[in-house]
């Protein structure tokens, strides 16, 4: 599994930059600078894919995984898309097996602003957990549901304090990835040990 192109938020610089391949290195020093890594199911698989491209150690990185935090309070998964839509009334824009349809057609174009939207539900995601202390989704035959949350992470939240990175990876497509940037190290918050997980490309998608 290689990366074709990457999109980052950075609340630093309060912009969106987009890597590509031959920019890894670039990619993986904004990675490095962030004092805090969130994103939804990073641990097992996104940083999988960085791993092929260096020999950074990724345990190194705080990091918050939204999807483990999730599983390990309902016992369940629950998609990036089933909380954005019920969360923030904002669906996901695509899915893998249309990036992977772009990328066969060439549509970097396309691709980047599929991922650019998921940086957006994602980062929304995690403000509004931080805001409110629980997500939202609908569980069949159960209605809406609340996740509470308690993610005290010494003001992660404030604005201008965080960073962003979000990866989707289809093929040579990159992954989710969301980076915060604060000092959180400093705070002695509690980071969960990474543990890689082999998943195919489809089950990967159905937890988004």
């Amino acid at each position: 599994m290689g990366m074709s192109l990457g999109v980052v938020w950075d609340s630093h610089q309060q912009r969106f930059t987009t890597y590509f391949e031959k920019d890894i290195d670039a990619l993986l020093a904004h990675l490095q600078q962030a004092d805090l890594i969130v994103g939804f199911n990073i641990i097992g698989f996104d940083y999988s894919v960085l791993r092929g491209y260096t020999r950074f150690d990724f345990k190194q990185l705080n990091t918050l995984d939204m999807l483990r935090d999730i599983h390990a309070r309902l016992r369940y998964r629950v998609s990036l898309d089933a909380l954005g839509r019920a969360t923030l009334n904002t669906p996901k824009s695509a899915d893998g097996l249309q990036a992977l349809q772009w990328f066969k057609e060439g549509r970097m174009d396309l691709i980047e602003a599929y991922c650019q939207k998921d940086v957006e539900v994602t980062r929304d995601l995690f403000q509004y957990g931080l805001d409110h202390g629980y997500l939202i989704f609908d569980r069949k035959g159960q209605g809406r549901m609340r996740i509470p949350l308690d993610w005290d992470l010494g003001g992660v939240g404030a604005e201008g304090r965080r960073r962003v990175m979000i990866y989707e990876h289809r093929k040579a497509v990159v992954e989710h990835l969301l980076v915060f940037r604060n000092k959180v190290a400093e705070r002695g918050i509690e980071v969960d040990n990474l543990i890689e997980v082999n998943r195919d490309e489809r089950d990967h998608d159905q937890r988004r």
